[in-house]
């Protein structure tokens, strides 16, 4: 696409910068199609969550894009509006009502929630709900290990564990990975050299899983068993269980509490609305429509 840009050194630009920019300066157009700095802006604040609005916007060439995608919104638009004969004009404009109604509704949950936000001393509470489900927190105890793998699939398991015999007398410490490489039969062991990374429990079978948090840090195991056929394994590391800080889960904590909040600020006002005691429901008309198939009314007729 050939667009007339005007970026206007964007890529630097930061919340904290907005008034040196002129908010009407065109960052992208095309024709009639111009998009402004504060059309930019008001994208960001529209469409990306403020807790993770600065991580976003430090992707390349993101303000390029965000002027982009409304340049598109807006081209595309303003085509429709042009060829509105193939459209079926009253449900385009029932369910542009609708969408704008639900951002509304969105836009205002939204703010009664940032309202009650203020009121919040965010990091005492995060500070109870850690005391109180410090569980959640808890770092499971991982092991580091390499293994070399000699397979069951093309001999006898007694076939193979004389071989991992043969391998394992001639196996330290230092060779383990060069070994791994050429003689573990497990695929990616051309690539990591059999090295498995740090793993908890529950992530590996149980026969290697039980071997691997047995052994002490540096030694290698005999030939153990398991399914894929006879692993030797080298236990490289231990870190034994812990928990996150407060430090470490509070901006966690916080954030799921104000999600919680929203939930909540949404629910009860879904509810005030659900209870209102003038409200009429018709049951024999939603009778009748039940017991129709859809298409109940002939809307075509209202084009």
């Amino acid at each position: 696409m050939k667009f007339k840009s005007v970026f206007l050194g964007l890529m630097l630009w930061n919340f904290e910068a907005q008034a040196t920019i002129d908010s009407g300066a065109a960052v992208l157009s095309r024709g009639n199609v111009v998009i402004t700095v504060e059309d930019v802006e008001r994208y960001i604040r529209d469409n990306t969550p403020e807790d993770d609005r600065n991580i976003i916007l430090q992707r390349k060439d993101i303000y390029k894009e965000i002027a982009e995608n409304i340049y598109l919104i807006r081209s595309v638009s303003n085509e429709a509006r042009i060829q509105s004969d193939i459209l079926d004009e009253k449900q385009t404009e029932w369910a542009l009502q609708l969408n704008s109604d639900r951002r509304l509704m969105q836009l205002y949950l939204a703010a009664l929630t940032k309202r009650e936000m203020a009121k919040i001393d965010w990091e005492t509470m995060a500070d109870e709900a850690y005391k109180a489900h410090k569980e959640k927190y808890k770092i499971n105890a991982t092991v580091k290990a390499s293994h070399i793998l000699i397979n069951t699939s093309d001999r006898s398991a007694n076939e193979a564990l004389i071989l991992a015999k043969q391998i394992r007398e001639g196996l330290t410490a230092d060779n383990f990975s060069d070994i791994a490489k050429e003689k573990s039969e497990d695929p990616s062991a051309a690539a990591n050299n059999g090295n498995l990374g740090y793993f908890s429990k529950g992530k590996m079978v149980k026969p290697f899983e039980d071997a691997a948090f047995g052994m002490d840090v540096g030694t290698i195991s005999e030939p153990v068993k398991t399914q894929f056929g006879y692993h030797i394994i080298l236990l490289e590391d231990k870190k034994p269980e812990t928990y996150q800080t407060f430090d470490q889960a509070k901006e966690g904590i916080i954030k799921q509490l104000q999600n919680s909040l929203f939930n909540e600020v949404s629910q009860r006002k879904m509810m005030e609305y659900r209870r209102g005691e003038d409200i009429v429901i018709n049951d024999q008309v939603l009778e009748d429509m039940k017991s129709k198939k859809f298409g109940f009314i002939n809307l075509d007729s209202n084009k």
